[in-house]
Formats: C-alpha cells, structure tokens, sequence
C-alpha cells in the first residue's frame, strides 16, 4: 500500500447521483421485490476460496459509488486475507496462508506485487487475484522481532527490507535503542543504518529515512524522545533533513517538546512525510521534507493513518478534531481537500488505502465495521472487512 499513499487532486469529476429519477409510486413495491431478488441472486453467485477448507459463498453489498473497479486486498477481523472485486461485490477468503499480524501491518510494494509481513516473516506474492501464494526469500531476521510500528519497509526498488531490531551488547543483554537494519530480500544480506526509533525505506537506494533517537536520559515513562531525521543509506554518510526543533517550529509546537517522529517516504522517495506527536499526546502534525531536507509544508493537529498516491504528489491522513475524524487529502504545494466522515465507529479510521487512479480513498472504521470511500470531498459506506491493504486494477476470476 502505500501503506502510505496520497494524492490531493485539485480539480475531480463529481460522481453522478445515485437516483435521479425516483420511480413512481407504483412501481416502488415492484422494483422493491427486484432488488431483494437480485440480492439473494448476487449472494448465491458470490464465493469465498480457502484452499483448505470448501468454497462458500459471500458477497459485499453494491458499491456507493458509481464505477467502483479493482479487488482490495484485506486483513479480516479473524486476521486472514481476503480480496473483494469492487464490481461485482465477490469476496475471496485464503485461509491456506495461515494468519498475519496487524502491528506492525503488512507492507504492500509500490508496484503491488509482493506483500511482507515483518511480524510472521512472510512474504506473499499478490501477482494472480485470487491465488496468492507465498514465495522463497533470504531474509533471516527473526519474525516478531520488530520492536516498532515500520511505516513503510520496502527500499531499493523492493529489492531490499528494512527492518528494527536490538543489538546485543555486553554478555548478551539486548540494547535499549533499536537499530535500523536493511536485508537483501533475495540473498538475507544485512546491513546496519544506525539507532532509530522508526524507519521507512528509501525506494530509490539500499537504505532509510530514520528517526533518530536523542541520546539524554530517557523520560520517567522510559521513553526515548527523538532528535533528528536523516537519509541513510548505504555506503554514504547520513544527511541530515531535520533536526526536532526544526520540525517543531514548522508546526508550532513549543521548542524542546519531546516528542515521536515517523518518517513516511512517498513512493519515489523524492519526499518523506515525517508524522510529528508530542510523547504527553499534546500537540501532533506532519511535516513534508524534499529528499534533500527542504521544507515542502506542514499540517498541524492530531493525526491518525498516513498515505502517500501512487503518484507521491498527495499525501493523505485521517486527522480528529471535535467533530470527530476527517480524511485530509492534500497535494503538496497546493491546496487540500477536508472530507468529513460522519458516522464511523468511535475509533475511526485505522488504515486506508488509494485506487489505482488516484482519485479514491477506501478505509476502514465505518459503522458495524464496514468500509469507507471517500471521493471528491463526499464519503459513503460500503460493506467490506478488515483492514484494506492495497487497492489493484483487475477483476477476480480473471
């Protein structure tokens, strides 16, 4: 996914009304007893795939929308995958890979075709819809040995993993700071980058964006507070793109907070979002930097998941105000558009994810668990589960 991806599109179509022309009254109980009937026809022709266990059938409610196409890959509720083509409402559930992890998430390529999940050690080939499968790789980390939340793993054109964990130091005791750790998916090659409290891979070099933690004394909490972001990869010496004092002033946030950084790089890797929160939860934002350090913008107040679009021009988060949450797509350098999603569950949002044109936005947090979709400043609800990962052109059975 991008697991981070956004784009602020400045000029959208509208979608087109859902009922123009209400039908008269006489046909309301006719066109009533249609629409029951194609529901149960739809439910019959939907179907759910386990490669052990016998087919059954499911089947997503029609989309809000107008035009709605693509499959989304999704973690259930119960924690497997599941895949539901947009067009025709058919669900697949793959039980055969086994269970995945929701902290850290499953990370999705940004040409969608492998997904990893760091927490199990998995690695999952998303190339046939509806046929997943797990593929061979050299990474030899121990899964669940991840000590933080990885906003995008993937670096040097998914060719390699970022990954945190903590050296051994003196008689075998585990350092309190974590290290950032970059593998070669196909050989387990590992290199280390250096402390950090989170990391995010740099798509266009063997290396990360990482948050590096200061080095005083930790807070009474047993905190670390962070000092800096820098690019580092590989072979190079780490440039420095931020200090905290920096990004806190872009925010206006009161120098010498202590506070989390979380570096979320853009597909390209030619920007990273760096999503900013104080550790006694007071203030929060995200600022933008180029590749090289300069200050692109910045959005104050609390937010909650961050995307990049697969254009890596719009970044869009869920942020929470009194009102309760809203979407806030904003393309860099230009303006951003503020959706309000009324009627979510209470804790909202959690993840979502971008269509494949960019110009749609599927979430999870509705009502009764079900999706959100958010286009063109409106939002409706559509039936789905889980945790919408990524978000692919095609169809299933094709």
């Amino acid at each position: 996914m991008q697991p981070a991806d956004s784009s602020q599109v400045s000029q959208r179509p509208r979608f087109p009304a859902l009922d123009p022309e209400p039908p008269p009254r006489l046909w309301r109980g006719v066109v009533a007893a249609l629409m029951v009937l194609l529901a149960g026809l739809a439910s019959w022709l939907g179907y759910s795939v386990s490669r052990t266990a016998p087919h059954h059938s499911t089947a997503a409610s029609a989309p809000p929308f107008h035009g709605l196409v693509g499959v989304v890959l999704a973690e259930t509720p119960s924690s497997y995958l599941s895949e539901t083509d947009l067009r025709t409402g058919q669900v697949v559930v793959v039980k055969s890979l086994g269970q995945f992890s929701s902290e850290p998430g499953p990370a999705v390529t940004p040409d969608d075709r492998y997904m990893f999940d760091a927490a199990v050690g998995r690695l999952v080939s998303l190339s046939s819809h509806a046929h997943l499968e797990t593929v061979p790789n050299g990474l030899s980390f121990i899964p669940g040995s991840m000590p933080g939340f990885m906003a995008d793993p993937w670096s040097d054109h998914d060719a390699g993993v970022v990954e945190l964990s903590f050296p051994l130091g003196a008689g075998g005791i585990p350092s309190p700071i974590p290290v950032a750790i970059v593998e070669t998916v196909r050989t387990g090659s590992a290199i280390s980058l250096g402390p950090a409290d989170s990391a995010g891979g740099d798509p266009q070099q063997e290396g990360a964006f990482i948050a590096v933690p200061g080095t005083g004394k930790p807070l009474s909490n047993g905190s670390q507070p962070d000092a800096e972001v820098v690019l580092a990869d590989a072979g190079s010496r780490p440039v420095l793109l931020a200090t905290t004092s920096q990004l806190e002033r872009a925010l206006g946030i009161e120098d010498g907070t202590a506070v989390s950084l979380v570096p979320i790089p853009n597909p390209q890797g030619s920007m990273v979002a760096v999503w900013i929160s104080s550790i006694d939860g007071s203030s929060s934002g995200v600022v933008v930097l180029s590749r090289n350090g300069a200050l692109l913008g910045s959005q104050p107040l609390g937010v909650g998941w961050a995307g990049w679009s697969h254009s890596g021009r719009t970044l869009a988060f869920v942020r929470y105000n009194t009102a309760g949450p809203e979407l806030i797509e904003w393309t860099i350098g230009l303006r951003s558009v503020e959706t309000a999603l009324r009627g979510t569950s209470r804790r909202g949002p959690t993840t979502c994810t971008w269509s494949p044109d960019d110009t749609t936005v599927l979430c999870d947090g509705g009502p009764l668990g079900r999706w959100l979709v958010i286009r063109s400043g409106a939002s409706s609800v559509m039936a789905g589960q889980g945790q919408p990962l990524v978000w692919t052109s095609g169809r299933l059975g094709r």
